[in-house]
């Protein structure tokens, strides 16, 4: 697998970040995974972003998001 450039690092992190404040929430979270078709409550998109989230804000910045995306 290859590893993603920076570029469509970024892009993905816009596709996220849905109202363009430059963080993702959880309730960005939430509306992706239901455009994605999968239900997942609140509570486990707000439990997703607090594993990544390393200025203890609730929110992903990019470098958060990348850890997010690249966690295996």
């Amino acid at each position: 697998m290859k590893k993603p450039t920076d570029e469509e690092l970024i892009e993905v992190f816009h596709l996220f970040d849905k109202n363009g404040d430059g963080i993702i929430d959880f309730k960005d979270l939430k509306e992706i995974f239901v455009e994605l078709g999968t239900e997942v409550s609140l509570d486990d998109c707000q439990l997703l972003i607090e594993l990544h989230d390393r200025d203890g804000d609730n929110k992903l910045d990019f470098e958060e998001f990348v850890s997010f995306l690249m966690a295996k």
